[in-house]
């Protein structure tokens, strides 16, 4: 039993280094994507610290599932990140999406490491798909670009939650479906 338990960790680690090995280059691109220009806003200072805060509500006030034996957590942070990336640096958005992400699993409820660095990387998936929604091309502003960046969202929280619904798969042994 514990050599099996012991099997099922490696290869929840292994799958956690692969999802932040194919992540973990998208970060330099993220913070380099140039926002709106201008800013919508002129308060960009009060405008950022309401997204904080917003992503640190986000994760703390959550739906709880269960599956299988984990529980999973959904939360509301694809809003403060949608508005974050129409409003704000795109890297601002990144560090308070993953500094909110770290300070409420990690320090609030004190995750194990390997469930916060699976929720890291889905954290990552997110930043990385809403980010391309938003900066495809389409302008900012009109309906067009408004349902681009929620198609984008959209499909973004599925991938997050493929993300831990692999993990936990993989550190069960199978998939449930």
């Amino acid at each position: 039993e514990e050599r099996a338990e012991a099997r099922a960790f490696r290869r929840l680690y292994a799958f956690t280094a692969l999802l932040a090995a194919l992540l973990l280059p998208a970060v330099p691109w993220l913070v380099r994507l140039p926002g709106i220009d201008p800013p919508i806003s002129s308060n960009v200072g009060a405008l950022a610290a309401f997204v904080a805060v917003l992503f640190v509500l986000a994760e703390l006030v959550t739906i709880d599932i269960e599956f299988r034996r984990e529980s999973m957590n959904l939360s509301f942070t694809l809003v403060p990140l949608l508005l974050g990336y129409v409003f704000l640096p795109p890297w601002f958005v990144v560090v308070c999406k993953l500094a909110s992400t770290v300070l409420v699993l990690g320090v609030i409820r004190r995750q194990p490491i390997f469930k916060l660095a699976v929720n890291l990387c889905a954290s990552l998936t997110e930043l990385i798909l809403v980010a391309l929604a938003v900066y495809a091309g389409t302008p900012i502003g009109g309906p067009v670009s408004w349902l681009v960046m929620l198609a984008g969202a959209a499909v973004a929280d599925l991938a997050a939650g493929l993300v831990v619904a692999g993990a936990i798969s993989i550190l069960e042994g199978r998939w449930e479906e």
